[in-house]
């Protein structure tokens, strides 16, 4: 699943936007449901976020975070030439040409090869 695509808009309200309505809820201008109905957000998603600005104001964080890569681009093109390889010598492994343990590697399945 390395192309991974959103089918939801939730968690996509800008950050000042969410800090101005916790804002309003904190010094009790508004009621937490009616300030969320106000800016159209999800009423638990910015429960979670007012519980997280009252503990930390300044390292706050909202919304979507993408998964981690785990390998580089040229990570994972190694890997697919890697596996690209593999499947080349074990066709010609399988057709009988070569033998694991020989020094000759053919690159074309119909191989003439004696390599005894």
């Amino acid at each position: 699943m390395r192309h991974y695509q959103r089918k939801t808009d939730r968690g996509d309200m800008h950050l000042n936007i969410m800090k101005l309505a916790a804002n309003e809820v904190i010094n009790e201008q508004k009621k937490l449901c009616q300030a969320a109905r106000e800016y159209d957000m999800c009423r638990n998603s910015f429960e979670r976020f007012i519980a997280r600005y009252r503990s930390d104001p300044e390292n706050v964080s909202y919304g979507y975070v993408s998964t981690r890569q785990v390998f580089t681009e040229e990570q994972e093109n190694r890997k697919q030439v890697r596996r690209a390889v593999d499947e080349i010598l074990n066709l010609n492994w399988a057709h009988g040409c070569c033998s694991p343990n020989s020094n000759h590697y053919c690159i074309r399945i119909n191989c003439n090869s004696n390599d005894d």
